[in-house]
Parts: structure tokens; C-alpha cells; sequence
């Protein structure tokens, strides 16, 4: 299998059976993957910000994946275009599956960026009206997420516990 590494705050799309897209390390960021089975397509964004207003003056040197409020806009044309490319012009039957989230300062933080991050990129799901088949949010561990885009299937992987298959 070849690893696509997703980058941080960037996002990435395979409809090759032979990959796998992958990002390391989240902490209070979330993976936020799509599967469409129909096309065997796959996406994962790496979110790091809930909102993209943040932004002085409206500019950012960061794309839409860095921030939850625009991360789902873009992961999903992405996903759309791939599955057009396979003859698909719905993506009837697309799922969603957040990781990460947790809360990684051990000091009371009034920016609860983990949990934020994930309430966002629930409204944002909500809207576009993406189901979300599995979450693994919050605690305060790192996580590995890989996406395999033959089935859909998510591994997670943190130290000192044992890998989970969502």
C-alpha cells in the first residue's frame, strides 16, 4: 500500500485502492475523513482552527482545511470531483468520521481549541447534511489516523493503547 501523508491543515483525496491517506500526531486538531463507497473515494482534511476569522484583515496564508468552518466546502469538492471523474455526479451514501479533539495543555485553557474544533466541524457537517458514522474525540491523547480508500476503514493509533479500526 502507498501512504499519502496529509499534511497539516491541508486535505487530500484517493480514489486509488492502493493508498492509504494518512496524518500524524493530532492533538487538538481533527481528522476529519469522507468515504463514498459507490466510487471507493476517500478524503481527510487535517483541521488545526475552528474558524477562519481569526484572520487579520480577512487574509490567510493557510487553506480552507486549516479551519473547520471551511475545511468540510473544500474536502468536499474535492471528493465531488473524484467521483465525476468515475462517472458519479452524487455522492449519495457519504459518510463521515472525526478523530482527534483532544485537549492537550494540562492547565484550564478558556479556548478549548480541541472540542471547538469538532463542534464546528459537526455544524458544518450538519449543513451540507454528511452523516457521521464514527467519532473519536477528545481526551488528552495523540492520534494517527490512516484511511484506507478500498473500504473506508479508519485505524487509529496512539501511544500506550491499542490500535482502533473505525
Amino acid at each position: 500500500m502507498k501512504k499519502k501523508v496529509v499534511g497539516i491543515g491541508k486535505h487530500l483525496v484517493t480514489g486509488s485502492v492502493e493508498e492509504n491517506l494518512c496524518t500524524y500526531a493530532l492533538g487538538s486538531c481533527v481528522a476529519l475523513t469522507l468515504y463514498f463507497p459507490a466510487a471507493q473515494v476517500a478524503g481527510m482534511s487535517h483541521v488545526v482552527l475552528p474558524n477562519s476569522l481569526v484572520n487579520i484583515n480577512g487574509k490567510s496564508r493557510n487553506g480552507p482545511a486549516y479551519y473547520a468552518d471551511t475545511a468540510v466546502a473544500a474536502l468536499l469538492a474535492s471528493m465531488q470531483e473524484a467521483a465525476g471523474n468515475r462517472g458519479y455526479t452524487s455522492l449519495f451514501g457519504l459518510s463521515a468520521k472525526l478523530i482527534g479533539g483532544a485537549t492537550m495543555l494540562r492547565v484550564k485553557s478558556p479556548f478549548n481549541i480541541g472540542i471547538n474544533n469538532v463542534r464546528a466541524l459537526e455544524r458544518q457537517l450538519a449543513h451540507h447534511r454528511i452523516p457521521i458514522s464514527a467519532c473519536e474525540v477528545g481526551g488528552n491523547i495523540c492520534r494517527t489516523v490512516t484511511i484506507r480508500a478500498e473500504n473506508g476503514h479508519v485505524l487509529v493509533q496512539s501511544p500506550a493503547t491499542t490500535s482502533r479500526i473505525l
